[in-house]
């Protein structure tokens, strides 16, 4: 199927918003693009039947940034701080750190929280690192990693980069 007929069938109510964003996924369009086009092409927004799609059958919005001030905050204080917002509630949420090195990343944290959010708004999390992991450097590359569910258990997701000197 097409890209135009996922949208078609989308807006007539054929498939659901969740099916159309794994499909758009599946044929090469990033997952923040799709979320985006079924954002925007909202069947009720779009004056079209809502028809068989199934009311909240979506994936939540969820945008995280790193909030660490600097390199040394994060390598004193053994975590490294994100922001998180969601469009919903986020639940069950296993967040992680890694810090970039040549050829890659090696993880240097992660957290399970139990509730992140229970309505939409946004909160900061304390991702605990491995401080010995950051060795004698002075400034470096973070990456951080969400991925949880909302309370339909559709899946959420979401990441970050910062360069922290």
């Amino acid at each position: 199927m097409s890209r135009e007929e996922l949208v078609s069938a989308f807006l007539d109510g054929r498939i659901s918003r969740r099916t159309m964003i794994r499909r758009l996924v599946a044929g090469g369009v990033s997952m923040g693009a799709a979320v985006s086009y079924a954002q925007m092409l909202n069947p009720e927004r779009a004056g079209a039947q809502a028809g068989g799609a199934v009311v909240g059958d979506h994936y939540p919005l969820v945008d995280m940034t790193i909030a660490s001030p600097s390199f040394a905050n994060v390598k004193n204080n053994s975590r490294l701080l994100v922001d998180v917002t969601a469009s919903e509630e986020l639940l069950s949420v296993f967040f992680r750190a890694f810090l970039k090195v040549p050829g890659g990343g090696i993880p240097i944290g992660g957290r399970l929280v139990p509730s992140v959010l229970t309505a939409a708004g946004t909160r900061r999390i304390a991702i605990p690192i491995d401080a010995a992991a950051l060795g004698a450097r002075t400034q470096g590359r973070f990456y951080a990693q969400a991925q949880g569910r909302d309370a339909e258990n559709y899946p959420a997701l979401a990441s970050a980069a910062k360069t922290l000197t």
